[in-house]
């Protein structure tokens, strides 16, 4: 084989939109091979869908539909499905449910580019990304405070928890339960402020959604606060929520039901790293919580001080194994919970956690704002590997001021690492580190509940009593419903 051609960028013909952002979410270098057909020596194109591309004498073809046939199924298609499930995990001796997303996108994601990188390397390849963080960094920890409703005593004792690890918090206020509250408004200015919609509740009109997120954010507004993302009430995505936050300008979302225990993606279809570089974004967490573990207690325990006492324990040690297990696989340590009568009772979860990461090497302690403005300008880096007598010559461009991004060369006896500079630079292949690959390091989802009739209507007609009975618009028909529902329930 002629030896012009570098081993990457990949170059990406016809292949699934769920290929195409996982690469992206992987920061492996790609192009595409309608803008750029010689840029690279390997070409990934799907015989499903067309036959294989033209190429160069100094080109391979990789057939993706082998990796359906390696893996089962179709991964592609089922990192495409927008749908959520009520979920169980087991935290101690206690099983909490939640309904994140229906398909586990981290772990397809896996899946997926890990036989894809067998392939590329079988052809005489080489797998290499941007790393996931700024160098010199290994991985980066942020907890998100949703504040549902407002508690005094929890929302201060939650920020003397944190007091001097502020950097590593993001605050996703709910306006309607705060906006009666100017002192806990005041209190978290200067710090990084999220909105979590007007009236906690994520509606499935999405014109209602879209009132009830500008709503919110003008009351965070004229508090004196610029909330920078949202994260929807439930953590419940709605199919409109990229537009309505492209439309009000807010660069990010964070809902579990649409993604969790996964790397940033933007869910918009876009299949050009420029356009992902501006398309709001989703910031995926991890959906355990201490108040979803409070709700698998038995009514007679919940009042117990110390039942409540022993699920805060069990809670700590779980959120210290993920973070600990996500340290190890080098993706972002994102947690959350409620400063509304749960983690303000329980501060040592809090502190536990943060001193536990504080012992990690390599951590950015960060935001979810400097994230997502991290994770816009390292999607712009360009990158290109050629093979040389010691390693690999590597050519960067289009690289930040801020930060120093970092390439991640994966080996069969690890990771090969080195912080880019512009232009040409020689990276040996000396490993850096050993890092975990299998599938399930951190706790996953014991199994599904499924729902019952009574919740397949509930959600149905849109059941809620957050919101006044006069504030529910008549139509469409779930609301007339909603409506009648109400109005028999809260006679006058």
């Amino acid at each position: 084989m002629n030896d012009a051609l570098p081993l990457l960028p990949l170059v990406v013909a016809d292949v699934p939109a769920s290929l195409r952002r996982m690469l992206m979410q992987e920061g492996v270098p790609q192009r595409r091979a309608s803008d750029a057909p010689t840029a690279g020596r390997f070409v990934l194109y799907d015989s499903r869908r067309r036959r294989s591309p033209q190429l160069t004498p100094d080109q391979t073809a990789i057939d993706v539909d082998d990796l359906r046939r390696v893996l089962g199924g179709d991964p592609f298609a089922e990192a495409e499905v927008v749908a959520a499930r009520r979920t169980a995990w087991r935290v101690g001796p206690w099983t909490a449910t939640e309904e994140p997303a229906a398909r586990e996108r981290g772990l397809l994601r896996r899946r997926c580019l890990e036989a894809l990188r067998g392939a590329v390397e079988r052809a005489g390849g080489v797998w290499a990304r941007v790393a996931a963080v700024p160098h010199p960094y290994r991985t980066a920890f942020s907890f998100r405070f949703d504040h549902d409703a407002y508690d005094a005593d929890d929302f201060h004792a939650v920020l003397a928890a944190v007091a001097g690890r502020e950097t590593a918090t993001t605050h996703f206020v709910c306006a309607a339960t705060h906006e009666r509250h100017p002192e806990a408004l005041a209190r978290l200015r200067g710090l990084d402020v999220g909105s979590h919609g007007y009236r906690h509740h994520a509606y499935l009109a999405a014109d209602e959604n879209r009132r009830n997120i500008r709503r919110g954010i003008e009351v965070l507004q004229r508090a004196g606060l610029q909330p920078c993302g949202y994260a929807a009430p439930h953590g419940r995505f709605h199919p409109a929520l990229p537009s309505i936050l492209r439309a009000l300008g807010v660069p990010y979302g964070s809902e579990f039901g649409l993604a969790y225990d996964d790397l940033p993606f933007a869910p918009d279809d876009v299949d050009d790293v420029r356009a992902a570089a501006i398309a709001p974004l989703q910031i995926p967490i991890h959906p355990v919580c201490l108040g979803i573990v409070f709700e698998a207690l038995s009514v007679d325990d919940r009042g117990d001080p110390r039942s409540r006492d022993r699920v805060a324990e069990q809670v700590a040690r779980y959120f210290i194994d993920v973070a600990t297990a996500k340290h190890a696989r080098g993706e972002p340590i994102f947690l959350y919970g409620h400063p509304d009568g749960r983690l303000g009772r329980h501060p040592e979860v809090l502190r536990r956690l943060f001193a536990a990461v504080e012992r990690m090497s390599g951590v950015w302690w960060t935001n979810f704002s400097e994230f997502d403005r991290w994770w816009r300008r390292r999607a712009l880096v360009d990158v290109r590997v050629e093979p040389s007598d010691a390693g690999w010559t590597v050519t960067s461009d289009r690289l930040p001021d801020r930060e120093t991004p970092a390439i991640e060369i994966e080996t069969a006896d690890g990771i090969v690492r080195a912080p880019l500079a512009a232009g040409p630079m020689a990276v040996r292949n000396v490993v850096d580190e050993r890092r975990s690959t299998t599938d399930a390091p951190w706790p996953r989802p014991v199994g599904c509940v499924d729902a019952t009739l009574r919740e397949r209507v509930r959600r149905w007609i849109d059941w809620e009593r957050t919101t006044p009975l006069d504030d529910i618009p008549r139509r469409p028909l779930r609301n007339r419903i909603k409506r009648a529902l109400r109005r028999w329930e809260e006679p006058a």
